[in-house]
């Protein structure tokens, strides 16, 4: 009682394929009370504590992802999922580059990314915060998602925590691949986002509906980019 189980690497640890501390496929699957750490960017591909491929009706509840180049990402057909009361915090990818060519652009909290369209998915009661680039970035993601009750914080800046990281967002919703103006795809509910290097909540292009409700944004460089489209 009391102990958090933690994964991170042995000395001499390597794994080329994925560079990620845990690999995770699966449905209805419930993970709780785990700490994954200390998976550090070690050279020019982007090296994460965890990630997941194709998994469905799971459960991540109270999960810890820490000191790496980018806490954690997940991808593929992902339908009924719930990340309950989970933590990102203190990833840091000073090697590798983004599209802009600039340092810091991978090290995200959570990748929820590249996700097929149809499902539908949760995150309740989650955090990110100390991240170089995004605290939930959710690229190309074209399933439905609910964001609820989520912080994220102090996003988009070096060690230092003074140092221009990365974009710097605390929510990036976007974009999607489909075109789907009429149709929601986020709702964002009872959020926080928090002196973010850019902006608290980013649209990022997302070509879909969204609905946005009781949140709160504060000292970020940016407040919040909506933008209202005619049909």
């Amino acid at each position: 009682p009391g102990e958090v189980p933690t994964i991170s690497k042995g000395p001499g640890w390597t794994w080329s394929s994925y560079r990620a501390g845990v690999y995770f496929s699966g449905n209805y699957v419930h993970l709780r009370d785990i700490k994954i750490t200390h998976f550090e960017q070690a050279d020019s591909y982007v090296w994460c504590n965890m990630r997941g491929e194709d998994f469905n009706h799971c459960i991540f509840e109270n999960l810890e992802f820490a000191y790496s180049g980018l806490g954690s990402y997940m991808t593929g057909k992902c339908d009924d999922n719930l990340f309950l009361n989970c933590d990102w915090h203190d990833q840091y990818d000073p090697i590798t580059s983004g599209q802009s060519g600039t340092p810091y652009e991978n090290g995200d909290g959570c990748n929820f990314e590249n996700v097929a369209a149809g499902g539908k998915n949760t995150f309740r009661g989650c955090r990110c915060w100390n991240c170089t680039d995004d605290g939930l970035d959710v690229y190309n993601n074209d399933s439905y998602l609910l964001i609820e009750n989520c912080w994220a914080w102090n996003c988009g800046y070096a060690k230092d925590n003074t140092t221009i990281g990365g974009d710097g967002n605390g929510f990036k919703l976007g974009p999607v691949t489909i075109s789907a103006p009429t149709t929601v795809l986020r709702k964002i509910v009872n959020c926080i986002a928090y002196k973010n290097q850019s902006w608290g909540f980013q649209e990022n292009n997302a070509n879909c509906n969204m609905e946005v409700y009781n949140n709160t944004t504060y000292k970020n460089s940016f407040l919040v980019v909506f933008r209202k489209r005619e049909y």
